[in-house]
């Protein structure tokens, strides 16, 4: 469970087991012929995926843009300028910066992305049915259409983020030293350990200092109220003048 700043509930990040190497693989070799086809708006794979960063990390300028597609600067330029004059992405002042001119996506931008994301759908189905079943491909695709309403879910709904990489992110040192504490002991013991991990990182995702946090906290629980517990979650939390402790 992580809680970030501002959210009203828990977040629950499962910790999903790593792909097998033939699957991984498989993925790589799907997306890579998913890569060669040509969406039907005839844009190409450079003008998608710029439109796509656009899409998903809101305005950003156009160095910022070249840096996250890992393209020279003139080439994305000629990228924008082609986008701009199908009226897919438009210019304006960054609000944080009024000398930094920002490419936005446009209300066109959006139809236009949506149709590209909705008619990979019908691409997929259609190479389902060229591959055979029990295959690595197979099990990729199969994998994506199973979860293929969710994938598509934020289409829907602009506050949901199009893919789950900050959440991913966030995570990474746990994955990364996992085998520190292979061995929690017991299913209890793990339990704790986890929710001792989720406060830990939720002050960090709200700009605390975890052992101050936890000083604290520690300290105030055995006279907090039970009908005030919530005011202990990282998201709610200040720290205690002095001369209220």
């Amino acid at each position: 469970m992580l809680i970030g700043p501002g959210w009203d509930s828990l977040t629950a990040v499962s910790d999903v087991a790593p792909l097998a190497s033939e699957l991984r693989l498989a993925v790589h070799r799907l997306t890579r012929r998913l890569r060669q086809q040509t969406s039907t708006d005839g844009l190409t794979l450079t003008q998608t995926s710029a439109l796509a960063v656009i899409w998903r990390e809101g305005p950003l300028s156009a160095g910022d843009l070249a840096a996250r597609e890992k393209v020279r600067p003139p080439s994305i330029t000629r990228v924008l300028a082609a986008l701009e004059a199908m009226g897919l992405v438009g210019r304006e002042e960054n609000p944080k910066d009024g000398r930094q001119v920002v490419v936005r996506i446009t209300p066109l931008g959006h139809q236009r992305m949506e149709a590209y994301v909705l008619e990979r759908e019908l691409w997929l189905t259609q190479q389902r049915l060229k591959v055979p079943d029990g295959s690595a491909t197979a099990k990729a695709i199969d994998y994506s259409l199973r979860r293929w309403k969710a994938l598509v879910r934020f289409l829907d709904d602009g506050d949901l983020p199009i893919d789950n990489n900050w959440v991913e992110n966030q995570i990474r040192p746990i994955a990364i030293g996992r085998n520190n504490w292979l061995f929690a002991g017991s299913l209890r013991a793990g339990k704790r350990g986890a929710a001792v991990m989720s406060l830990v990182h939720s002050a960090r995702l709200n700009g605390h200092d975890p052992y101050v946090y936890l000083k604290d906290v520690l300290e105030r629980l055995p006279t907090q109220p039970a009908r005030r517990i919530d005011e202990l979650l990282p998201h709610r939390w200040h720290l205690a003048p002095l001369g209220e402790l």
